[in-house]
């Protein structure tokens, strides 16, 4: 019996891969009490920041966000202020990569929400309904990674309907106790293989895990 993952069969039959790129804390929280995020931020890696930013600018061009992801992204990232060249980078300070600044004002991102009608942010559609439909109809689409973005209740959903072909997780050296997890407990059982793991100097781990399909 031949073991694949998912994202490689995805490839080979012309799909785009859907990526669930998120931090998380040791005790797999994504965030704090209140949507607290501030430990993220802490000790932030410069190298793990160039990652980040290869991941959203060059190996993503579509975005699926939740309604409170999308608030919080919308509020923050249209008047961003990118490091000039030589700047050292301190993310809790305010400014940010430009390749990342560029890459969610400029691509297409989709927010999941039946309480909003319309939304703001350029570039952005609200899908009330339908969302496991729509993914499907975006995979089948030319383009590259579909980017699931700091939303819990989307990864959740897709990954019941089995549609997350890999999960990149930032893994914090940080307990919360509290706050919202990740993983629901209602996906059933789903076997994933560690493509790559990276360490970086702030004790962060960066871990890819893909999906297997048996053939």
């Amino acid at each position: 019996m031949a073991v694949r993952t998912v994202s490689d069969q995805a490839r080979r039959e012309g799909q785009r891969p859907v990526v669930a790129t998120m931090f998380m804390t040791l005790d797999g929280y994504i965030v704090g009490p209140d949507e607290d995020v501030s430990w993220v931020q802490v000790g932030f890696d410069p190298e793990m920041l160039d990652d980040l930013a290869q991941v959203i600018a060059d190996r993503s061009d579509t975005f699926v966000l939740g309604r409170t992801t999308y608030e919080i992204f919308a509020a923050y990232w249209p008047t961003a202020i990118p490091f000039a060249e030589g700047d050292e980078v301190r993310v809790s300070e305010g400014k940010e990569d430009p390749r990342i600044i560029r890459a969610l004002n400029d691509y297409p991102k989709l927010v999941v929400s039946t309480t909003m009608a319309a939304a703001a942010w350029r570039n952005t559609r609200v899908i009330a309904g339908g969302l496991e439909d729509e993914i499907r109809r975006l995979k089948a689409q030319p383009g590259r990674a579909i980017c699931l973005q700091g939303s819990a209740s989307v990864v959740q959903a897709l990954a019941r309907a089995d549609l997350v072909d890999e999960y990149l997780l930032y893994v914090h050296p940080v307990l919360l106790g509290a706050g919202k997890k990740l993983f629901a407990c209602d996906t059933g059982r789903q076997n994933l293989e560690l493509a790559h793991i990276k360490p970086y100097s702030n004790g962060v781990v960066a871990m890819t895990y893909r999906r297997k399909a048996v053939a």
